[in-house]
């Protein structure tokens, strides 16, 4: 019985590949020693690149006036309106001593009492001079003065702080009208402050004295001025480093997750605030886990979901609220260590609310997108969002294939969404058949596909210059970096997480049949492998290869890659020596594939792809190795394609390939003897071996991996399969060369332990 290969699913013309195989033997060897996969940062398919979210030099509302005003909103939804922040302080208040807008009548939030009593007399809630701490809170007020040294007033604000923490919680445990008696007797301090912040330089002094007012007035009547106060300072990266020795961040938190009633505008700056101070990793780090941030804004983002399914009625307000909410849990979700607290605390739930309940909402649905792709790498994540396996219970694939079907034209939501998607098939057998089967989603996937390839092909024809900004980009849509990410690119990106998509879910040999026998997949693939530049898209060839691969397996009647092999074939025949590890191997797995109908083997004879797989049996990486020995398979079992063993060493590399096994090789390793072994056997069974000399040659390197295997089997079981082939071929041997050895003596190396 021959032995044949095939991969398992997980190019131009000869004169070229001629050209690169007369070079090839001088240099294989070092190009792959050099470039191991992941080398230099490069992406390889087991470390795939991520979604690129670049950040903003300007802080600034997500999203900003300008571009809400540009985007078009999906059929049915409902348009978003941003308070413009010029407009913001005469609709909410003007904070003292800030000049009025044009055109605006100025009502001040909050006027100062008369400076001359500070505290107020004693039938207004004046200070109790038997109580320490107003009294020393009556010490600090003429302190806080913009004459004093920023060391004076840093010390004056840390005790009012402290004593503010004092007053607040004892007064806390009482009745509301001792809360409001609070208030009154704080309001001359907070004034004090107000004026501190006016005239002062230093900005950890405008945080910090923002810091008190905030934790003075519980009751929300300061929180739009001082929310727009700390909102101003944020903006301005180089302040991170003045809200990190404060609690500055707490108390945007207080405000966010502040009841309704209280002022959404407030609450929406503080979010904001919040967002961009979090882009520190300091700070992130410190809400999330000290202040358990993470928590606090899942329930917020699921409370006012909740409110706005209950009440849809004028959702705008809310719609941009949770704009700046989810903006701040994507940076939150950043650090792998943060992936917990986002599974425990049922924040990825309240995510997928958003996809579930506010479609709608494109920019909703992009953070949602955003947070999702960098949990969905994380198991304990995936575990919320996965299928159960009921089929009345599809988990929360539905709202993803949904929000994907609705923006398919989006490359960054796109982009995000089939990255998420991708990682829950990487490795979950039933999403894939919940996926393809359950919701039906090859529609979805094929127009996923067209669409972004037509976007690809459109720039491509329009030469648009890779440093040409996309509408997203000027509307402040992406802001995790000063480099930004070119039109070009961002459909790349995206046909990079499609392309993953439809490898993971080909796994299922349902979905792989499906998918293989759709045209439209395998034209994208065909001209993504022959027209692409390996150079300037690396990793968009290696995936267009690695669905080739996966798709190639299936041989049914209709399969569309397998009916255009030979436009296929000639694109990796030129990838076969790529300097990139995984392009290489899943070019030799897919002609692997190919290699098993003896018209494609002797196409490949004749563009000397023959040779270019023997070159590669000296390539360093293991996995490249063992798939070469899988396409010779295909070739020793034709018996007449036996030429290629006889040509360019490939019989002497097979042998060699022996003799570095030893118990401790490793599992790829072992599938390098276990193809190589199969090659013998079948070269034996078309009695190949017809020089003594060179079966004395095989019969010595059979013979020391059958020892070898006597060794290893008690540690390693698992080898019984290769040593029961080990067995075939010495008994092959035995019977056409018996002068040899006798078979009966080398098969007790290969009994099993007490067995002998």
């Amino acid at each position: 019985m021959a032995y044949r290969t095939q991969s398992d699913p997980l190019m131009g013309g000869s004169g070229r590949v001629r050209r690169l195989l007369d070079d090839a033997r001088a240099f294989t060897k070092e190009k792959s020693t050099k470039s191991g996969a992941g080398a230099g940062g490069r992406p390889t398919l087991a470390q795939p690149s991520r979604p690129f979210t670049p950040r903003e030099d300007v802080r600034g509302f997500y999203p900003t006036v300008s571009s809400l005003s540009r985007m078009k909103t999906p059929t049915g939804g409902l348009g978003i309106t941003l308070t413009p922040l010029s407009a913001f302080e005469a609709l909410q208040g003007t904070p003292p001593g800030s000049p009025c807008p044009k055109n605006m009548p100025c009502t001040p939030l909050a006027p100062c009492p008369p400076p001359h009593n500070p505290l107020g007399s004693p039938d207004e809630g004046g200070a109790d001079n038997a109580d320490p701490y107003w009294l020393q809170l009556q010490g600090l007020l003429p302190l806080l003065d913009a004459s004093s040294s920023d060391d004076v007033l840093r010390d004056a604000l840390d005790k009012l702080l402290h004593i503010t923490q004092s007053i607040v919680v004892v007064e806390h445990a009482g009745e509301t009208a001792v809360v409001e008696k609070v208030d009154k007797r704080l309001r001359p301090a907070i004034g004090r402050l107000e004026k501190l912040q006016n005239q002062a330089e230093s900005s950890v002094i405008k945080i910090k004295a923002a810091e008190i007012i905030l934790m003075a007035a519980p009751g929300g009547l300061f929180y739009p001025s001082q929310c727009y106060q700390l909102y101003k300072l944020s903006k301005e990266a180089a302040n991170d480093v003045c809200f990190r020795g404060t609690g500055a961040a707490r108390s945007l938190l207080a405000v966010i997750s502040h009841p309704a009633d209280v002022d959404m505008g407030a609450r929406t700056l503080a979010a904001a605030a919040l967002t961009h101070i979090t882009e520190d990793k300091d700070i992130c780090r410190s809400v999330a886990r000290e202040d358990e941030g993470i928590a606090v804004l899942g329930q917020v983002l699921h409370r006012t979901i909740d409110n706005m399914v209950k009440s849809p009625a004028n959702p705008e307000k809310n719609v941009n609220f949770l704009i700046q909410v989810t903006s701040c849990l994507r940076n939150l979700s950043e650090p792998a260590k943060h992936a917990k607290p986002f599974a425990e605390f049922g924040v990825v739930q309240s995510v997928m609310g958003i996809l579930k309940h506010l479609g709608q909402y494109k920019d909703l649905v992009l953070n949602a997108a955003r947070i999702l792709a960098k949990l969905s790498l994380h198991h304990e994540c995936r575990a919320c969002i996965h299928a159960s396996g009921d089929i009345e219970d599809v988990g929360d694939l539905k709202h993803i294939l949904t929000a994907l079907n609705t923006y398919h034209t989006l490359p960054a939501i796109v982009d995000r969404l089939c990255f998420t998607l991708g990682n829950l098939t990487h490795t979950a057998e039933n999403n894939r058949v919940v996926v393809m089967q359950k919701l039906d989603a090859l529609p979805v996937v094929v127009r996923l596909l067209e669409t972004q390839m037509e976007a690809d092909q459109q720039l491509a024809d329009a030469s648009t210059s890779p440093d040409t900004p996309t509408e997203a980009q000027e509307n402040g849509l992406e802001r995790r970096s000063s480099k930004q990410l070119s039109p070009m690119q961002a459909v790349e990106g995206a046909l990079i997480r499609i392309l993953r998509l439809i490898g993971n879910l080909s796994i299922n040999r349902e979905a792989g049949a499906a998918l293989c026998a759709a045209p439209k997949v395998a034209d994208a693939l065909v001209s993504l492998v022959t027209h692409s530049s390996v150079a300037d898209r690396e990793e968009l060839v290696m995936n267009a290869v690695a669905c080739i691969t996966n798709l190639s397996y299936y041989e049914i009647e209709d399969n569309s890659v397998i009916a255009r092999h030979q436009e296929v074939m000639g694109a990796l025949g030129l990838l076969v020596l790529h300097d990139h590890p995984d392009v290489v191997h899943e070019s030799v797995k897919a002609f692997g594939n190919f290699s098993r109908t003896h018209g494609t083997r002797t196409w490949m004879i004749e563009k000397r792809i023959d040779e270019a797989m023997v070159i590669l049996l000296d390539h360093s990486e293991v996995t490249v190795v063992t798939a070469v020995a899988g396409v010779l398979m295909n070739f020793s079992a034709d018996p007449d394609h036996m030429q290629l063993f006889t040509q360019f060493g490939a019989m002497d590399k097979l042998l060699e390939l022996f003799q570095d096994f030893n118990a401790q090789a490793s599992h790829e390793s072992l599938g390098t003897v276990d193809c190589i072994l199969k090659i013998f056997c079948n070269l034996l069974d078309l009695e190949f071996f017809k020089d003594e000399s060179r079966a004395a040659a095989l019969h010595g390197r059979v013979q020391q991996l059958a020892a070898n295997l006597s060794e290893a089997l008690p540690a390693m079981p698992s080898l019984r399969g290769l040593a029961d082939l080990t067995q075939s071929a010495l008994q092959a041997i035995a019977d056409q060369w018996p002068q040899l050895q006798s078979v009966d003596e080398l098969e007790e190396l290969l009994q099993p332990p007490g067995q002998a």
